[in-house]
């Protein structure tokens, strides 16, 4: 049996990936502007949202109760979101970009 704080993580990560798929569209909007598969792009995500929320999941259970499982459920769809947003700035073909100068 794994502990309380692994299970959260789990929980979490499936709900990282529900909002990945529930964006779908933006998602495949995103890949094809990037130098790596939709496969690699989902890992890469899922792998940010994992190192953002490890800590927190591990004082959502008890002995440490800092925050309640259900904040972070609603954090990570937040969290998936912003980082969906964030791609979709960095990599619209509409981004101004300064010259480079030697």
């Amino acid at each position: 049996m794994s502990d309380p704080a692994e299970k959260l993580m789990i929980k979490l990560l499936t709900i990282a990936r529900e909002t990945l798929v529930e964006n779908q569209k933006l998602v495949d909007k995103i890949v094809p502007k990037t130098e790596v598969t939709k496969k690699e792009y989902l890992a890469i995500l899922l792998e940010e949202a994992k190192q953002h929320f490890w800590i927190k999941a591990s004082f959502a259970v008890p002995p440490h109760t800092s925050h309640t499982p259900e904040e972070l459920e609603k954090e990570i769809k937040e969290f998936v979101v912003k980082k969906l947003e964030r791609d979709k700035r960095l990599f619209s073909d509409n981004r101004k970009r300064k010259p480079t100068t030697p």
